[in-house]
């Protein structure tokens, strides 16, 4: 699906794009180069590939997957990826454990829910840059500032964008259409974390929302993100996404 000239949605399950359980996968055109953010599960790399494809797009070509986080839903695809592809693995400050590991203390909680079966192991990965707040990354003749808003993980980042003239923010699972958040039963997982970090969304000017589940929005993005900042001076919990 084309968002824009130089922005693609090439995978998300909850719109039938690519396998169960994926998140919403978009893709920057930056000319020589391409980001892919967030991949997906292992098993979707080839209607993935084919999506990209119908754009004009190949995984073999210049392709970087940059992670707003590290749970398996987000990266599991990441060593396929990277082994047929060539594809580069750029993810935030502590998402090295599960990558290069196979494990964290969020997978061992999902293995004692029975989310995992007993046999599920998670594919590991090399990293080829780890990515720290406010870094500047570029993607071709695209800029992309990295911005960390703890909450849903303690890995977790927001992506924000200048594309086709539009200010645009990639923000994973930390915040949704009507700044609702994502706060999980999981080790990392902490409304603290999402108190001390939130602001960091304010007076951004976006444009387009994109997060990784649910609706995006082309316009009035800002007013999203600061409904969550708003939520946050309450003392009641701010609304929840069930992801």
């Amino acid at each position: 699906m084309q968002i824009s000239s130089h922005l693609y949605l090439v995978g998300s399950d909850q719109l039938g794009i690519t396998t169960p359980m994926d998140p919403n996968v978009y893709l920057i055109d930056g000319g020589d180069e391409k980001a892919l953010i967030d991949l997906g599960r292992a098993s979707s790399i080839d209607i993935l590939r084919a999506n990209m494809r119908e754009h004009g797009f190949d995984m073999d070509r210049s392709v970087t997957a940059i992670l707003t986080h590290s749970d398996a839903g987000h990266s599991e695809m990441c060593a396929a990826a990277k082994g047929k592809y060539g594809v580069k693995v750029w993810a935030p400050a502590g998402a090295e454990e599960l990558l290069a590991t196979g494990t964290n203390p969020r997978v061992r909680t999902l293995y004692e829910y029975e989310v995992y079966g007993k046999d599920y192991r998670f594919p590991t990965v090399e990293i080829d840059r780890i990515i720290h707040h406010g870094d500047t990354l570029s993607i071709g003749n695209i800029e992309v500032q990295a911005i960390q808003v703890r909450g849903h993980s303690d890995d977790s980042l927001c992506l924000l964008a200048t594309v086709d003239g539009a200010r645009v923010i990639f923000t994973g699972d930390t915040i949704f259409y009507g700044g609702v958040i994502g706060l999980v039963n999981l080790p990392g997982s902490s409304i603290e974390d999402y108190r001390s970090d939130i602001n960091r969304l304010g007076e951004l000017r976006v444009d387009s929302l994109f997060p990784a589940h649910g609706m995006f929005v082309l316009r009035n993005g800002q007013k999203h993100l600061d409904a969550a900042i708003t939520a946050f001076r309450s003392e009641h919990l701010p609304p929840n996404q069930l992801l």
